[in-house]
């Protein structure tokens, strides 16, 4: 899985040569809800989001390190107000659901809940 760093650094417009670093991290997947103004990634073991500027950091989900999965990838459906994620294992497939946060989220995590899953898609 490819993995890459990103950084959140923010600069006032009239003068972008005094930029502030905000955060960084490592995301194998990224989706911008620009309604809402966050920013939500996956790594290989966890689900997350902040807002534009770095600010009010969100774990969504978490597995923990060495458990035999992985989360693969996340989408946002704007229809419903969900965020959707994808966690792969060796011996089945999951897909998790959550509300997308609104408004002013002080680093709390709305409940998600398991929508499928597949045991083998081997025939």
């Amino acid at each position: 899985m490819f993995c890459f760093c990103f950084k959140i650094k923010r600069a006032d417009v009239s003068d972008l040569s005094k930029q502030e670093f905000v955060t960084q991290g490592l995301a194998s997947h990224m989706a911008i809800d620009a309604i809402n103004g966050r920013l939500y990634w996956v790594t290989e073991n966890s689900v997350e989001s902040c807002l534009m500027n770095g600010e009010r950091l969100v774990k969504h989900f978490f597995i923990p390190y060495f458990s035999g999965s992985k989360v693969i990838s996340l989408t946002l459906n704007f229809d419903l107000g969900k965020l959707l994620w994808y966690v792969k294992s060796y011996d089945k497939q999951e897909i998790y659901m959550t509300d997308l946060i609104q408004g002013e989220a002080r680093g709390e995590a709305n409940r998600y809940q398991l929508i499928g899953t597949v045991n083998s898609i081997a025939k």
